[in-house]
């Protein structure tokens, strides 16, 4: 979809302009739009150890301030192309174990999870039988 520019008219309260409700209809478009490409559009902040389920359709955002920090699963994705963003803002000391579901990571082949280490932020994207991470080398990611 275009972007759709409220139209404000020629001068204040000439009646030229969008009415409030066309504003609105075109407020939700452009933001319904933008949301399609974000995970999920739903945010969860991990502050505890408790073992999470990783459900593919949300960002992350692992903010842990103690070790030992817990284990967590990421799920197998639910269609082609769909992107995890996971944000580690832990301190330095806390490391974040996630095991990747049934499919594992594509790369290396036989890589089943992941440790961050340090304060990092990176995608995960499911090609529909196994997820890629958005990099090859990175010392605070540590593949298993």
């Amino acid at each position: 979809m275009v972007r759709q520019i409220i139209s404000t008219g020629t001068t204040a309260n000439d009646g030229t302009g969008d009415d409030l409700r066309s504003g609105g209809i075109k407020i939700n478009s452009n933001f319904e739009e933008l949301y399609t490409f974000m995970p999920g559009g739903l945010v969860q902040n991990i502050t505890g150890e408790a073992v999470v389920s990783l459900d593919s359709s949300t960002l992350y955002l692992f903010n842990m301030d103690s070790t030992p920090a817990g284990s967590f699963t990421l799920s197998d994705g639910s269609s082609v192309g769909e992107i995890k963003r996971i944000i580690n803002k832990s301190d330095s000391d806390v490391d974040v174990s996630i095991t990747i579901g049934s499919s594992g990571l594509a790369y290396p082949k036989s890589s089943t999870g992941l440790t961050i280490t340090n304060k990092i932020a990176f995608d995960l994207m499911w090609d529909g039988t196994e997820w890629h991470l958005d990099r090859d080398s990175d010392s605070r990611l540590t593949i298993t």
